[in-house]
C-alpha cells in the first residue's frame, strides 16, 4: 500500500488562536511585559475583537509608563497609542446612533 503524506494547512484564524494561547502563557510568566500585551492586542484586532484588542493595548501602555525611562521605547509607545485611538474611534462610530431622518 502506498504511503500518502498530508501537508497540514493552518488557517490564519487557527494560527492566531495558537499565537494567542502562546501569548497568554507568556503573560503568566511575565504579566508586566508591554510587548506581550501589545502583540496580544494585535491578535485580537486581527480576529475582529476590537474591545479586547483595545484593552490589551491599554495594558501595554500602562506597563510602558511603569517602566524605567531608560527602558521606554517611544516609537513602540506611539504605535500602541495610535492603535488604541483608532479602535476607540471605530467603536464610537459603531455605537453612535444613526440618524435615519436626515433633513435636507
Amino acid at each position: 500500500m502506498p504511503t500518502i503524506k498530508y501537508r497540514a494547512f493552518l488557517s490564519y484564524s487557527h494560527r492566531d488562536t495558537a499565537w494567542a494561547k502562546w501569548l497568554h502563557k507568556a503573560l503568566e510568566r511575565d504579566p508586566h511585559d508591554p510587548n506581550i500585551h501589545s502583540h496580544l492586542g494585535d491578535v485580537y484586532a486581527k480576529q475582529g475583537r476590537s474591545e479586547q484588542a483595545a484593552a490589551e493595548w491599554e495594558k501595554s501602555l500602562t506597563e510602558w509608563h511603569r517602566s524605567l525611562p531608560a527602558d521606554m521605547e517611544g516609537d513602540k509607545i506611539a504605535e500602541v497609542e495610535k492603535k488604541v485611538g483608532s479602535v476607540k474611534h471605530r467603536v464610537a462610530q459603531k455605537s453612535a446612533p444613526q440618524d435615519t431622518n436626515k433633513q435636507q
